[in-house]
């Protein structure tokens, strides 16, 4: 008997366990692969290697400062305190025709917009925290089978048979969510078209803590600083393309895709030295039409799933997060029930489709290969530029 059940161990996952358990509550996390992707071997955790990076904006650090897990977090992360956005109508149109709009937390304040965290490390550090906190129970390596709401309890059935059982389901699982499904929750989805390639690059010129993001045809390439170990710079890349163009960049040999690497970066960080392991994953938005069901709440991709451009996925998660957490912290025995789920789908579900329409406008923006589109695009980029009051109200809003 637990007093809420999770089912996915990602970041989302592992980050609403610790929130619960610091409210006393018992929970259970169910992820069929090892926790986070972890291999628990002789009480060691080995990650699997994942080159992706998240950015943490403002409210995101708070609140993972407040479930005492940035400290060991901001060892590996880079602040993002510059966003640099260069405009290329046509994607190879001269030099004279490229724009650039610079953002500056300085400008409003601030140190900096955010931190940009490798997941790898993200995922070792907050399923470590879990595996420590005793309020926590772990299904590693176990799949939800089915479910089903008893009165005031949730009875859980897992693949190998074995039933737990809780207040609160809260589905964690992603974009093909298990819980969703089950609760016969539909969503409103639409495919882009694209698909986004992530890898890591090492580079001559050091990056200034400075997110660059190129808007050219089939989608943004997006140069984003890492926290540097070494003499050598490196640095994210989030390249999203049209299918047909991004399956024959991925079919290139290594110092094929190098060579394009170099030529789309437009010598911002100067010569590309080294290019990781490029994974791929097609770009889509998609939205749970509610986010709750009979004792059933939804967080993260199973809730929202957004196109990875404007630092918004990870960080409506954590928003997600802190509303539920709030909520059942201030009426622990009231947890699960009609009204409090009803508020949590009223706190959170505008803010998501403001965010998704907002994120997926700017993607079609970036992608539209329409020369009225691409005129707009850098019309607005130039408004901004000229205007502080626009400029410092998009920056306040996109941290908001």
């Amino acid at each position: 008997m637990f007093d809420i059940i999770i089912c996915g161990g990602g970041l989302t996952g592992t980050v609403a366990a610790l929130a619960f358990s610091k409210n006393n509550f018992s929970v259970a996390v169910i992820d069929p692969k090892k926790l986070a992707g972890s291999d628990q071997k002789n009480g060691k955790t080995k990650r699997l290697i994942d080159f992706r990076s998240t950015a943490h904006l403002e409210g995101a650090v708070h609140y993972l400062d407040k479930l005492e897990v940035w400290k060991r977090l901001s060892n590996y992360s880079c602040p993002l305190e510059t966003l640099s956005i260069m405009n290329v109508n046509g994607g190879n149109t001269p030099r004279e025709q490229e724009t650039k709009t610079i953002f500056r937390a300085s400008e409003i304040g601030k140190k900096q917009f955010g931190f940009n965290v490798p997941i790898e490390k993200s995922w070792q550090i907050l399923a470590d925290a879990v595996l420590k906190e005793e309020r926590i129970s772990t299904f590693s390596g176990k799949e939800l089978q089915s479910y089903s709401v008893q009165g005031a309890l949730v009875n859980v059935t897992l693949s190998d048979g074995q039933r737990i059982t809780c207040r609160l389901l809260v589905g964690a699982d992603g974009h093909l969510s298990k819980v969703r499904k089950l609760a016969h929750i539909s969503t409103i989805s639409k495919t882009t078209g694209q698909i986004a390639l992530t890898f890591n690059i090492h580079h001559e010129k050091p990056h200034q803590n400075t997110s660059t993001e190129i808007y050219v045809d089939g989608g943004p390439f997006t140069i984003v600083p890492l926290r540097q170990k070494t003499e050598s710079h490196q640095s994210a890349v989030v390249w999203m393309q049209k299918f047909e163009r991004a399956n024959q960049l991925l079919r290139l040999k290594n110092i094929e895709f190098k060579q394009e690497v170099q030529k789309w970066s437009r010598n911002i960080v100067g010569e590309i030295k080294s290019v990781s392991k490029v994974t791929s994953k097609p770009v889509g938005l998609s939205i749970a039409k509610q986010i709750v069901a009979e004792r059933v709440a939804l967080i993260g991709e199973a809730a929202h799933t957004l196109p990875p451009i404007g630092a918004q996925g990870f960080n409506l998660s954590i928003k997600d997060i802190s509303a539920l957490e709030s909520l059942t912290g201030a009426e622990p025995s009231k947890i699960g029930e009609k009204y409090m789920l009803r508020q949590y789908q009223r706190t959170r579900l505008p803010d998501i489709f403001f965010k998704a329409g907002g994120v997926g406008f700017l993607n079609q923006l970036a992608l539209s290969e329409s020369s009225a589109l691409q005129h707009f695009r850098a019309l607005a980029l130039s408004s901004f530029e000229g205007s502080h009051i626009l400029k410092h109200g998009l920056m306040r809003l996109g941290l908001n």
